[in-house]
């Protein structure tokens, strides 16, 4: 899913990555992971996250 994210910003020579998030904390978190934190943490463009 990740790799999609930073092929499209490579593809439209983007500045920024914009993606929202649910939040979750503890065992939701831990049981459904967070394919917003993966691209915050690996993307080597600046990330900003909101919460919806």
């Amino acid at each position: 899913m990740e790799d999609g994210v930073f092929e499209f910003a490579h593809k439209i020579d983007a500045d920024l990555i914009a993606i929202p998030t649910h939040g979750r904390t503890g065992l939701s978190h831990f049981f459904s992971g967070s394919i917003t934190e993966d691209i915050a943490n690996h993307s080597i463009l600046p990330v900003i996250t909101f919460k919806i």
